[in-house]
């Protein structure tokens, strides 16, 4: 079978370009379709990222808040520690008294006591009585002052220990024997005292 087309070559033509501007005008608005997807796309991803940008910049203002506070106590760390250091340099060579008259106190025996007590930087000068039994045999002689000065050696700080004097006689009445210690001290080793060591008998 044949086709014969009645229509003038002018229609003819002119249908073909209202196809070709439909297929055009198809194309352009697929186009336009897909640019504003990707732009659609594109767009939520910016967002996306700047609320996360907000997110981030939110969370460094509170690190930033919480590090101005804790500048705030490193400083007052950094002032403490001054003060720290320059009383350390004021007390550098002072002597703790207080540690040794402490340590002295826990290590004098029962029957000796101090009468009196002197001290510098140098060293200790101490003089005092001990009880001079009368009933013991053999004599103890001067027992309880080497008691004394070996429970003084015990004291932390107090170092090169020396009898100057021990003589007996009598204390009210009462036999004793009279002696003088002297001592140096070494700053470095003064610690708090340790309770005195138990007795044993004969002392």
């Amino acid at each position: 079978m044949i086709n014969i087309n009645l229509l003038p070559p002018e229609v003819r033509e002119k249908r073909k370009a209202e196809k070709v501007f439909f297929y055009t005008i198809v194309g352009v608005v697929t186009l336009v379709i897909i640019l504003g997807g990707v732009y659609g796309y594109y767009s939520w991803l910016v967002g996306l990222e700047e609320r996360q940008l907000a997110s981030i910049q939110a969370e460094t203002q509170k690190f930033s808040e919480a590090v101005k506070e804790y500048e705030i106590y490193e400083k007052k760390k950094a002032e403490f520690q001054a003060r720290k250091e320059i009383v350390d340099k004021a007390m550098a060579g002072e002597v703790p008294w207080h540690k040794i008259l402490n340590g002295i106190s826990m290590v004098i025996p029962s029957d000796v006591w101090l009468t009196s007590f002197s001290g510098s930087e140098g060293g200790l000068n101490l003089a005092g009585f001990a009880v001079d039994y009368a009933f013991d045999e053999p004599d103890f002689g001067h027992k309880p002052v080497a008691k004394w000065m070996v429970r003084l050696g015990e004291v932390k700080g107090i170092v090169d220990i020396w009898l100057t004097s021990s003589s007996k006689g009598d204390v009210e009445g009462q036999p004793a024997i009279q002696f003088g210690t002297t001592t140096k001290l070494s700053v470095e080793e003064i610690a708090p005292a340790t309770a005195p060591p138990a007795k044993t008998t004969g002392e």
